[in-house]
């Protein structure tokens, strides 16, 4: 290798070099961020949940989503028979007005 090769060759190291110093840099900060922010939201759950436990949270979440559905069933099911009395009132009354 030439004297010239060499040093175009050193040049483009360097600048690979800084690019990932810079790389890391923004890394490092990133990570900063993520866990200054996971660190929120675990003092968050504690204040809502009582916990910052995940499987515990998990848990809570699967129960509440299940309340949820059984609530949204009942409510089906009232809705659905409030509809069939309607039906049977408005059916006795039209026999009552034909007799």
């Amino acid at each position: 290798m030439q004297k010239n090769e060499m040093a175009q060759r050193l040049s483009q190291l360097k600048e690979r070099e800084q690019k990932t110093r810079d790389q890391e840099i923004r890394i490092r900060a990133q990570e900063e961020t993520v866990l200054a922010e996971l660190e929120k939201a675990k003092k968050a759950a504690i204040e809502a949940f009582g916990t910052d436990d995940l499987t515990i949270l998990r848990e809570t979440y699967k129960k509440a989503k299940e309340e949820d559905a059984r609530a949204m069933q009942g409510y089906e099911q009232d809705v659905i028979i409030r509809e069939q009395l309607i039906d049977t009132i408005m059916s006795n009354v039209e026999s009552l007005r034909l007799n």
